[in-house]
């Protein structure tokens, strides 16, 4: 991914309001961790522009990377709607993976449909500790599905997601990452100098630092 582009989608999701900077009072993650800055990539389903824009730098990094896929899977729920864009786009088969299966019909995990042996690429929102991503990832190939890779669009860049990915041999790659997102933010003047200290604490030491 070029500098350029990380730039670019760092400046996209910053400028509409997909990012909330709150060092001072953190937000709390679903992992239980507190977050000085809170990522709701759903927002960008209401700009059209910008979301298309996300959905080609995804395309260019499958491109780029090379990466064999016949169904685009989107972890629920971030990943839904762009794993449902880049398939349109690439007008390949689309499948989701929950975060548990379903306690009612038929009880899936994985909804669409699915081949034993089929190559398939992860799609998600955001990489927090990794979770939820490499669950998803170990759905699909318990179901039968080949995965190697995972896209997001954004990762705050915490050793313990990178922890994840690596044990379970599926690289992780994002468009855009903490470090730019905070860069740009400065630049732009819309986080201070002790913002940007509190939120490179938090990148260190996510389960220890302080606000």
């Amino acid at each position: 991914m070029s500098t350029k582009l990380n730039e670019e989608v760092a400046k996209i999701i910053i400028e509409t309001g997909v990012v909330t900077f709150s060092p001072h009072k953190p937000f709390i993650g679903v992992s239980g961790i507190r977050l000085p800055l809170y990522c709701d990539h759903r927002i960008l389903m209401a700009f059209v522009d910008q979301r298309e824009h996300v959905t080609k730098a995804y395309i260019d990094m499958i491109q780029s990377l090379q990466i064999p896929c016949e169904i685009i899977a989107g972890v629920a729920k971030g990943g839904i709607p762009h794993a449902a864009w880049i398939a349109a786009a690439l007008r390949k088969p689309m499948i989701y993976v929950r975060d548990k299966p379903k306690d009612h019909g038929k009880q899936n995990l994985i909804e669409g449909k699915l081949e034993v042996g089929q190559s398939v690429l992860v799609i998600e929102d955001l990489i927090s500790t990794g979770g939820s991503s490499v669950n998803a990832v170990e759905g699909v190939r318990h179901s039968g599905g080949k995965v190697k890779h995972c896209l997001a669009i954004m990762t705050y860049g915490l050793a313990e997601a990178t922890e994840k990915f690596q044990k379970i041999d599926c690289r992780l790659t994002t468009l855009t990452d903490l470090n730019t997102v905070v860069r740009v933010a400065r630049e732009k003047n819309l986080i201070s100098n002790s913002d940007e200290i509190l939120i490179r604490k938090f990148a260190a030491n996510p389960r220890g630092w302080k606000a």
